[in-house]
Order: C-alpha cells, then sequence, then structure tokens
C-alpha cells in the first residue's frame, strides 16, 4: 500500500480479537464522516474477512499473525474508506475464493458474498512474500458520484 495509513492494527487469529477490530473499524469510519449503517456494512464486511482468514487461510490455530490498515482515499474524486487485511497463510489459486451457492441452505459459507455485497471494491491478491494473502477493500463515504 502506497499510503500511510490512518489505523494500522495487528492482531493474532484469535476470535475474540475481531471484535475489537470491528468496533475500531466501525468508529473510524464514522469519524471520517460515513452514515451510521455504511460504518456499520464495513466494519461487518472486516469481521466476514477475518473470520475467513482464522479459519480457512489458519485452519483455527491462534497465534498466527494479521495485519489490517485502514486509509481515507480518494477515488474518482469520490471520497472513501479502504481496508487492507494481509495474513501469512498458505497462498491459494485466487480463483478459489468464492461464496457457497445462496440457494444451498446452511449455516456459514456466506463470508465472501456478504464481502462483495456490502463493499464498493473489492480485491484479492497474494503478497508476493511467498506466502500470504491480501485483501483490499473500499466503501465510498458519499455512496452516491457527485453531480456534474
Amino acid at each position: 500500500m502506497d499510503v500511510q495509513p490512518d489505523l494500522d492494527m495487528r492482531i493474532l487469529s484469535k476470535p475474540h480479537c475481531i471484535s475489537a477490530v470491528k468496533s475500531a473499524i466501525e468508529a473510524m469510519a464514522l469519524a471520517m464522516g460515513m452514515k451510521e449503517n455504511d460504518g456499520a456494512d464495513t466494519a461487518l464486511a472486516v469481521h466476514e474477512a477475518l473470520a475467513n482468514v482464522i479459519k480457512h487461510g489458519y485452519g483455527n490455530k491462534p497465534d498466527q499473525p494479521i495485519q489490517i490498515r485502514v486509509s481515507y482515499q480518494t477515488y474518482q474524486g469520490r471520497k472513501a474508506i479502504q481496508v487492507v487485511i494481509e495474513d501469512e497463510s498458505n497462498q491459494i489459486n485466487l480463483n478459489e475464493i468464492k461464496s457457497r451457492s445462496l440457494e444451498e441452505v446452511r449455516p456459514g459459507g456466506l463470508g465472501v458474498h456478504i464481502i462483495q455485497r456490502i463493499m464498493d471494491q473489492v480485491e484479492y491478491s497474494h503478497r508476493g512474500t511467498g506466502s500470504g494473502l491480501r485483501l483490499t477493500i473500499s466503501k465510498f463515504i458519499d455512496p452516491h458520484p457527485p453531480r456534474e
């Protein structure tokens, strides 16, 4: 990431750490001027992403690192909050990251769908270090493009 983050957190892959991150993301989104429901949605997307890292990336091992960086960005003249989540899990084929079918009724398995539905931009990439993934998600603070 080429921009200095406004908030930079490192947690271990323990489920109880997700709540602290979720609260911080929601508070930061509101401080950046995001509407309350959009801030809650952004925090939910981060929650889902962290839960996926812990469960799928690290196999529920509680001592693995996760880095979360939050920045205030401008894309195409629109203000946005950007969250970058990095882990050191085994690299996988990025095409394998997908939601299960919505017709399949059962608990779980919808984190990727929720993230893609809530956020305005979603990008999965390899970290380039031989291990780990990077998820970059962005949500516009003003959901409507500026009028010309």
